[in-house]
Parts: structure tokens; sequence; C-alpha cells
């Protein structure tokens, strides 16, 4: 199915657009001469035409939250203007987002009993863990929201383990805020004398990392690609 626009449809615009363009200048004093009561009705018309009601119910449909944010912007913008109606929508959708990416950050302490079922490279199901060593997993987007999630994960772990793993395959992002929090959490564990490493870490979190000089601190040696290959560089570390 194919969405480009065919030429008759580009030329059709153009000429509408000129047409309105010749007629605002041509026809602009003769506009003094409508009713204002013949204006205002083709006012409310396009008004309609351009409020879609159609979104209002698909977004009734759908989460509560969006829509509340919609009424709210839709009220302001018709009590005092698009100025504030618009601008207030924006904050409101901007603070739901990052209410809505706090809930799917975890971090999670994996154990073999935690672990979700399956097998393979990203799983530890069957697997040898020394009793020394713990690993975590960070899930959803690594910003100002995760840092708590985090410090509380680190303290609720008991013990005081020579190895912690960070299992960091399903975090897709990583911003400044969220780096800061992780070197702290990783310089707090570094002062206890426990060695780090990292698995499965993706490119935007991985590029944040090297260039703030993260990655080099930390090791390049530390990030390996899956479980398997940093359970042997553990096992190597705590020989060594």
């Amino acid at each position: 199915m194919s969405f480009a626009r065919s030429p008759a449809g580009s030329v059709s615009g153009i000429v509408h657009a000129l047409v309105l363009l010749a007629a605002i200048f041509l026809a602009a004093p003769l506009a003094g001469y409508i009713p204002l009561a013949a204006l205002s009705a083709i006012l409310l018309t396009v008004a309609l035409r351009m409020a879609e009601l159609h979104t209002f119910v698909e977004l009734w449909r759908g989460p509560r939250a969006d829509f509340g944010v919609l009424v709210a912007a839709f009220t302001l913008t018709v009590v005092f203007d698009l100025t504030i109606g618009v601008g207030a929508g924006l904050i409101m959708a901007a603070i739901l987002f990052l209410r809505q990416m706090e809930e799917i950050t975890h971090v999670r302490l994996i154990t073999s009993e935690s672990e979700d079922p399956g097998t393979g490279s990203h799983s530890i199901r069957g697997k040898d863990i020394p009793p020394d060593v713990i690993l975590y997993r960070i899930e959803g987007p690594m910003f100002f929201a995760a840092a708590e999630k985090l410090d509380v994960a680190l303290r609720g772990s008991g013990g005081k383990p020579r190895v912690v793993i960070f299992r960091m395959r399903t975090v897709p992002a990583m911003d400044a805020s969220g780096l800061r929090a992780f070197k702290v959490a990783i310089e707090k564990l570094e002062r206890d004398g426990i060695e780090i490493f990292l698995t499965a870490v993706q490119p935007q979190p991985m590029k944040v990392m090297f260039e703030s000089g993260l990655a080099e601190h930390i090791g390049l040696d530390r990030f390996c690609a899956d479980i398997d290959q940093a359970l042997t560089a553990v096992r190597a570390a705590i020989g060594a």
C-alpha cells in the first residue's frame, strides 16, 4: 500500500493556495460587507471540522490519562487562548510520558528461581553461578526516575558479593541523569572492592558510557555479549 501523493493532488493543492492568496488580496475589501452572523457560522463550521470529534471518542476508549490531557488542553484553549492550551497540553503530556517511563523501569535482583523460563546465552537457568556473584537486570530506559530504584535494589541485596553483573539487554536508552546515577552506584560498589561486569549493553547506552569515560573506567573487557561470556570472565577474575 503506497501513501505517495499523486502529481494531480500536488497541483490541486498549489492551485487552491493560489486561489486563496488571490482572494485575500483582491476580495479583502469586500469582506467588510459580509454580516458577522454569516462569518460566525463559517467559523463554527470550520472549527467543528478541525476539532476531529472522532479523536475524542478514540482517546476515550484508550488510556484515561491521555484523554484527560486532551480535555484539559481543549478546555484551556476555549477558556483562554491557543497559546495557553497548547503549552499546558505539552507540559501535561511530558509529565505523563515521564510517569509512564518510570513505571516500566525496574532494577531486579536475579536468581535461578526468579529468572524467566528459557535457555540460551541470555538465561542463567541450568548454569553454575558462583556463590559470591550477584546479578541485576535493569529494565527500561535509564533516566533520573531510575536512580532511586537502582539504589534501593543495591541496598536490598544483602551480603557483600565479590562480583556484580548488570544485565542491560532491555535498556534501550540512557540520559545524563541515568548515567550519573549509574556512575555513583558503580563507585559505591568499587569502594567496597566489588568488581563490575555488564552484559548485552545496547548501542545508545554504550555510546553514552563510552563518551563520558565510564566505559574505560570500568574496563572495556568487562563488557560482555551475554551471560555465558560474563560468567567466563568472572571466573577468570575470581581465580586471578
